[in-house]
């Protein structure tokens, strides 16, 4: 069942029951402070959300924070979903950046941030993340680059250097064998086909990427190669699975076999976020490692990304003040240099500029990023199926590209969606 059926099911059953709860306490128990309840799902980042709790608390003493914590995605999502419907949701909450931040605004759920002053300092990339018809739901907190990190040492050892074309990576994997280590690591489990998705931002940019997803779903394309990049995006990952670059059983691996292999040093290169940077003392130790984007045809050193956690205020708040404080405190330069530090992810404010040891690393390796944006999508059941076998079958069986190009080509005319 469909996210907006969901809503709109779980909202009237609590209007008919009348179950919808009065919403949050105002006060703090002796009454001399307004609370403020703050939820996310990232109880590793707790020391450091505690200490912008003491710093808020200090420049804002009319307010209590309470902090809550549930590190089970799963379950911290659907209490959410309930709570938001029940008008019992907290004041302010953190949730991934996808299709149900725009959901929960379109149904009322949560504020408009646009009006806010954040707005102004933020980069136009990650705003339009969480941006759906001229409306800002959310405060994109950072954002992590996707793509290869590699063991410096090993690269020097075996006399290689970072490629920049799909040729020179190629060339960097047989060499890499050659001299006993394996293919890239790659946990296909977690990340399924991100490589497919981040091969067509690259080479097409957010923007278009985006013009493409939206027309497909609303029938607008019925051609996916009529966008510019589509095609030879496909190629490259076809060319790089059929010259077998990954770890062998990369499409079973998880997330944490695929890093032991790298810190194993049984391979030279995984497949993974820059955050893992944060936890290179526990996942990769003592590995010098760097990071380099995902070469393409075009060779512009552009880096696929993702924002990280986006900070949402109930449309419900009884302390809306309060919850606003809250999110612009966290858009300033000092706190989001200290959160994004911290946890070493990047920060999405132009002129905050973490302070941690990989970060002007990061910086310097690409030419600029390009941040994926989920939307929701009313139509995916008509050509799903064929989208899925198209990035599964070029990413994991290095089938033939042209041939899935023409069957979802087919499908979507059949579907004719521009008429649903």
């Amino acid at each position: 069942m469909k996210l907006k059926k969901i809503i709109s099911i779980v909202m009237a059953t609590a209007m008919i029951l009348g179950l919808a709860a009065c919403g949050n306490s105002e006060t703090s128990g002796d009454g001399s402070k307004k609370i403020v309840r703050v939820a996310t799902w990232r109880e590793y980042d707790k020391e450091y959300y505690e200490e912008v709790e003491r710093r808020f608390e200090e420049k804002y003493p009319q307010y209590d924070v309470q902090l809550e914590f549930n590190t089970d995605e799963v379950s911290y999502e659907q209490n959410i979903q309930t709570d938001l419907v029940m008008e019992s949701a907290p004041d302010v909450f953190d949730l991934h950046a996808s299709g149900n931040i725009q959901h929960y605004g379109e149904s009322g759920l949560i504020f408009d941030q646009s009006d806010l002053t954040w707005i102004e300092n933020i980069s136009k990339e990650a705003k339009e993340t969480v941006t759906w018809d001229g409306k800002t739901y959310a405060f994109p907190l950072n954002y992590n680059y996707f793509g290869f990190i590699f063991n410096k040492d090993i690269f020097t050892e075996v006399g290689v250097e970072v490629p920049k074309t799909p040729e020179e990576l190629v060339a960097v994997v047989n060499k890499l064998k050659d001299a006993g280590y394996n293919g890239i690591s790659y946990s296909g489990q977690t990340n399924g086909t991100k490589v497919i998705d981040a091969a067509l931002l690259i080479e097409m940019g957010a923007e278009k990427y985006s013009q493409l997803m939206e027309g497909i779903d609303d029938g607008s394309v019925i051609d996916i190669t009529s966008y510019e990049g589509v095609e030879t995006a496909l190629q490259t990952v076809q060319y790089y699975t059929q010259n077998d670059i990954w770890y062998k059983g990369y499409r079973d691996t998880s997330y944490e076999p695929s890093l032991s292999l790298f810190a194993q040093k049984k391979t030279a290169i995984v497949f993974c976020g820059a955050y893992i940077f944060g936890e290179k003392e526990t996942q990769m130790p003592g590995i010098n490692a760097g990071f380099f984007p995902i070469p393409t045809n075009s060779a512009n050193g552009i880096s696929y990304a993702e924002v990280g956690q986006c900070s949402c205020i109930n449309a419900k708040s009884e302390n809306l003040e309060g919850a606003k404080a809250w999110v612009e405190f966290l858009a300033t330069k000092e706190i989001s240099e200290y959160l994004c530090g911290s946890s070493r992810t990047m920060s999405t404010l132009e002129d905050a500029v973490p302070k941690f040891e990989e970060a002007q690393m990061l910086l310097d390796c690409a030419t600029g990023y390009s941040l994926f944006k989920s939307s929701y999508t009313d139509n995916s059941e008509w050509y799903d199926k064929e989208w899925r076998e198209l990035k599964e079958g070029i990413f994991y069986l290095g089938d033939n590209c042209n041939q899935h190009i023409q069957i979802i080509n087919d499908q979507l005319k059949k579907a004719d969606l521009k008429n649903k």
